[in-house]
């Protein structure tokens, strides 16, 4: 009983290390470090998380859109976008306007102030020369690949989260 238990502890110990090992090449930790590194040279110095950053990518996008809209493409609940939503205005980033005469909040529109458009440009641009730094180093090969890899793994992910 002891050797197999002792035996089973060594199996586990011996994949966890494959599982350490493959850390370093898995394509989820090379995503989350990208995102890491946008965050802290893109968005840090604004104060600006990349929640925020996606909400004003969508705002900048359509210049005037409802709350709910924007929680849809960022795949974000009502109230968390309504927190960020606060965050961004008092910043004054954005300006929230009701349609009608309504307070209705189902019914604001949200729309990216000077300031905020300003802002999201610099970001923006930040972010492409991160994004260039990194593309420079492959093929137009890897590249195509890298590509036709990212549309067939758009395919699953939709079909994991919509149930298809």
């Amino acid at each position: 009983m002891c050797k197999l238990f002792i035996h089973k502890i060594s199996m586990r110990k011996k994949a966890l290390k494959n599982d350490i090992c493959d850390l370093k090449t898995d394509m989820s930790i090379a995503v989350l470090r990208f995102m890491h590194i946008i965050e802290k040279v893109a968005l840090k110095p604004y104060n600006i998380s990349m929640v925020s950053a996606r909400i004003m990518l969508v705002i900048v996008h359509f210049n005037k859109i409802n709350q709910s809209e924007i929680s849809n493409y960022v795949s974000s609940s009502n109230s968390n976008t309504s927190q960020r939503l606060d965050f961004l205005e008092k910043k004054g980033l954005i300006t929230r306007t009701f349609a009608g005469d309504t307070k209705d909040k189902r019914k604001v529109m949200v729309s990216p102030t000077i300031k905020g458009e300003k802002l999201f440009w610099e970001v923006y641009e930040k972010v492409l020369d991160i994004k260039n730094k990194v593309l420079i180093n492959f093929s137009d090969e890897e590249l195509k690949a890298h590509a036709r890899f990212n549309t067939e793994l758009v395919k699953i992910l939709d079909k994991i989260e919509f149930n298809k």
